[in-house]
């Protein structure tokens, strides 16, 4: 099941009800996070944690089924790839790896059922992009509190860093790719989305 589905059908229904989320993680005896995680979609819920939730709301459990595969079959999957290999291509050029699927997506925002997943790719650029800044300037500051030396260094520690962090984003991006062949819509699970 869609994670982002049905986080978002359980927060729907909760405020409907009134309830906060404390309030429901107390009727329903799941813990607090679990709920916050649900229903930020970061999460799929175990079968029985998703039958407790939905007896606790009253939710009709076919119904999220049913709109999680009208959803996927409405999902454009080649162009969420499109959007994945973009940033990897553009991973070489900072920001770019941001901008390029940014517009990209932009472009196609009449694609409403896109945004979640399309959403995550670019946020995982975004997070990449934040860690890769923080190292260098760290590791800068560090071989600079070490030896002294600033600026020129006969080992370019940065650059290979940089390279290594490329290499990384290459490899998990095309480990979402890979879902999306699957037509799966849950990619970059560890990751916050953004938009």
């Amino acid at each position: 099941m869609n994670a982002d589905i049905i986080g978002n059908k359980i927060s729907e229904t909760r405020k409907q009800k009134g309830w906060s989320q404390e309030a429901l993680a107390e009727a329903s005896s799941i813990s607090l996070s679990t709920i916050q995680r649900i229903e930020r979609g970061n999460v799929t819920p175990r079968p029985y944690t998703l039958k407790t939730l939905a007896d606790c709301l009253e939710i009709d459990l076919s119904i999220i089924n049913k709109k999680e595969k009208k959803t996927n079959k409405n999902i454009d999957f080649t162009f969420l790839k499109k959007i994945s290999l973009i940033s990897i291509i553009c991973s070489l050029i900072p920001l770019i790896n941001i901008l390029a699927p940014f517009i990209l997506w932009k472009k196609n925002k009449h694609k409403e059922d896109l945004r979640p997943t399309a959403g995550k790719i670019i946020s995982f650029q975004i997070l990449w992009s934040f860690t890769v800044l923080f190292t260098v300037i760290l590791t800068e500051f560090i071989i600079y509190i070490l030896t002294g030396l600033e600026g020129y260094r006969p080992f370019p520690i940065e650059f290979i860093l940089y390279v290594l962090f490329v290499i990384i984003n290459v490899f998990i991006t095309l480990q979402q790719v890979i879902k999306l062949n699957k037509k799966e819509t849950t990619i970059f699970k560890f990751i916050p989305n953004f938009f």
